[in-house]
């Protein structure tokens, strides 16, 4: 009987195939298939890098936020026991204010909510007793308030705004409003006489500016000629600055601009004369500081001739003084950049 030989061959695994420098290949199906479903996939790693990432940031947050909660909860509660066993350290024992003049610290904290010894330091809200000093007092330019927790101190140091000029309408016979140099009308440009504080003399000192445009709302002159004028006194404080007041010739004591290219100017000085300065908006300071240099000239020479002073040789006429200075305005028409003209004219002609 034929009997069949056992089969001696070994069989060798099969060795998996590399793939370099290629895409890895993705099995498209691992587990077992579901019922009526699709095969299970594994996400790839992209996507579980993405997922703990996101996780771990998360907790990062939810960490930080239960710190930080608990930090102020502590805080909290600490301060309450503070206040509960030593409830005098937190109140409001100081308060200093510093720079005003015209008005008094009685009347800047009656706007204000404050006690001393009685309110404590947390209901003292800087920015809301900023708001409120500033909203009742239009005079104050600036308002700085800062307060000092373990010392119980308030400090409101106020500056106020400097009074420049009075308005006066050409069509009222009003005594005018005082104005600062951007043109708030001021509710109390000088301080209050007292028995111990004379009353202010700058009062009598203020140059008068004419317009022809009321007051706004808001309580402000932004006509034009205003600030033209405006801009005419700051020049003449940057011409005079350093000088002493015997130094100066003469004084602006009013101003009227509403024409930009015939600016009229009435000067005061020592003497009884009068003058009336013509300048022109382009060329308002270099005309401003010729006119200063001719009532210089004028005032030293006295009863002499009197000659138009001009930046160009040969051009110098002679004018003689009249007897009378009383009875004449002297116009000096300081318009143009390199010449100034002088005359004398009778009074009441001089319009």
């Amino acid at each position: 009987m034929y009997r069949r030989e056992p089969d001696m061959r070994v069989t060798m695994p099969r060795r998996p195939q590399l793939n370099v420098g290629g895409p890895a290949k993705r099995k498209a199906s691992l587990g077992r298939r579901r019922r009526g479903g699709p095969a299970a996939t594994v996400p790839s790693p992209a996507k579980r890098t993405a997922g703990r990432r996101s996780r771990c940031r998360w907790a990062f947050i939810l960490t930080l936020t239960l710190a930080v909660g608990g930090l102020t909860i502590s805080d909290a509660v600490q301060y309450r026991r503070a206040r509960a066993w030593g409830a005098e350290l937190f109140l409001l024992e100081t308060i200093r204010v510093a720079g005003a003049k015209r008005f008094s610290a009685e009347e800047i904290l009656a706007v204000v909510d404050l006690s001393r010894g009685e309110t404590d330091m947390a209901d003292v809200v800087v920015a809301d007793i900023h708001d409120a000093i500033t909203a009742a007092f239009v005079d104050l330019l600036d308002v700085a308030v800062t307060r000092d927790v373990p010392a119980g101190a308030l400090n409101i140091i106020v500056t106020e705004r400097r009074p420049v000029a009075r308005v006066v309408s050409s069509d009222s016979g009003d005594a005018g409003r005082v104005i600062d140099n951007q043109g708030v009308i001021l509710q109390r440009p000088f301080a209050l006489p007292t028995n111990d504080r004379e009353p202010d003399e700058t009062a009598e000192e203020l140059t008068t500016i004419t317009t022809d445009v009321p007051a706004t709302a808001a309580g402000m002159f932004d006509s034009p000629e205003v600030f033209r004028a405006v801009r005419l006194m700051e020049a003449y404080r940057h011409i005079t600055a350093g000088r002493q007041p015997s130094d100066v010739a003469v004084r602006l004591r009013a101003i009227d601009a509403r024409d930009p290219s015939r600016i009229q100017v009435q000067l005061d000085d020592a003497t009884s004369s009068q003058r009336t300065a013509v300048l022109a908006e382009r060329t308002m300071a270099a005309g401003l500081r010729n006119v200063l240099l001719v009532t210089q000239e004028r005032q030293t020479r006295g009863d002499a001739a009197l000659p138009t002073v001009s930046s160009l040789a040969g051009e110098q006429d002679t004018l003689t003084k009249s007897a009378d200075s009383t009875e004449t305005t002297e116009i000096i028409d300081a318009r143009f950049e390199r010449t100034v003209y002088v005359k004398s004219i009778p009074r009441g002609q001089d319009g």
